[in-house]
């Protein structure tokens, strides 16, 4: 009797935009699982800055060396380096250009694997530098 009771606040009963299922297939997380604070964070929008707004100096830096590797005028900081035809011998020559823009070990490949969106290279590019 009680299994054919339905509870009132079931999922589809719940508006679409209400659940948060596109926030949870985007959450940043480590190889073992456990969700990456810093890269939740580094998604968010800066303070202040506003759409067009001028990137920050290490975005503006990635940027540029994305333009010239992977021949798009357009960035956005929610593409993706392989989606936009990055390939494994553009990602060495990231890697290497990146180094050279911002000093040796800011980028380590086993990183830009894990997180290969521009907001995430830029996050983890901050974070190397200290």
């Amino acid at each position: 009797m009680l299994s054919q009771v339905k509870p009132p606040f079931r999922a589809e009963h719940i508006g679409s935009l209400l659940r948060p299922t596109a926030l949870l297939q985007q959450r940043a997380k480590f190889a073992r699982g456990e969700i990456d604070a810093a890269a939740l964070i580094a998604r968010l929008p800066a303070e202040g800055a506003a759409e067009g707004s001028p990137l920050p100096e290490i975005e503006e830096k990635l940027a540029s060396i994305w333009r010239s590797i992977l021949k798009v005028e357009d960035i956005s900081t929610s593409d993706d380096f392989f989606d936009l035809g990055g390939t494994s011998l553009k990602s060495v020559r990231m890697v290497l250009e990146v180094d050279e823009a911002f000093g040796q070990d800011v980028l380590p490949p086993d990183q830009l694997f894990a997180g290969s969106r521009f907001d995430e290279i830029a996050a983890i590019i901050r974070r190397n530098l200290g």
